[in-house]
């Protein structure tokens, strides 16, 4: 096998590899699937710092440059093709992993997922559980979304005091603002919320 064809097949399968690993790792947390997010994490390396929009375009436009000048036809085998090393022939991989199929699974993304980090989707989605697994193999605690909020702003604007109670233990910023120059203690006061203790522990971790 030429060597190039070899490299273009290599960076191929690690592309597709790890926008399955991402997309699994996504979905797991959304189902809250803790036994599927420690075997992505302990199995495949997955990585709990994961972004939405770095999945959804940066792994995706790596794989669309790994699979260049392909024609929207593959062949009747089903096996995907490339550019020969030689003859520069175009030839084509499987429609489905084609760049407008890519592109337009980039347009469709839900703006509200925007920077949001695997920590980010489980302290909205998932039970603390997730959080604390997530937490356990070096996810940020204090990573920001495309609004400026950090995964503390989001329990506090959900509810989920106990989410944010173990934030808070792992050196969540109580200081953090987001785009809206508001703190998830003034979240917080704004919402009266009637979790007297998760307020006092916001204001001694605000001082």
């Amino acid at each position: 096998m030429p060597r190039c064809y070899a490299d273009k097949e290599f960076v191929r399968r690690h592309s597709i590899d790890e926008i399955h690993i991402a997309q699994q790792m996504w979905d797991s947390v959304t189902a809250n699937d803790k036994k599927g997010v420690y075997s992505l994490i302990v199995a495949s390396h997955a990585n709990v710092n994961l972004v939405y929009g770095q999945m959804a375009s940066g792994l995706l436009l790596n794989l669309g440059k790994a699979l260049i000048q392909e024609q929207p036809t593959s062949p009747a085998d089903g096996s995907p093709r490339f550019f020969d090393c030689n003859s520069h022939e175009k030839v084509s991989p499987r429609e489905s992993l084609s760049p407008p199929s890519t592109s337009s699974h980039v347009d469709e993304l839900d703006d509200r997922y925007e920077g949001f980090s695997l920590l980010h989707l489980a302290c909205r989605v998932a039970d603390v559980g997730m959080v604390e697994l997530l937490l356990q193999y070096g996810a940020s605690v204090n990573v920001s979304d495309s609004r400026g909020r950090m995964p503390l702003h989001h329990c506090i604007l959900k509810g989920r005091h106990l989410h944010a109670k173990l934030l808070l233990s792992r050196g969540a910023d109580t200081h953090a603002i987001d785009r809206d120059g508001r703190s998830a203690l003034q979240y917080a006061m704004d919402r009266s919320t009637s979790d007297e203790g998760m307020l006092a522990l916001l204001e001694e971790h605000f001082r």
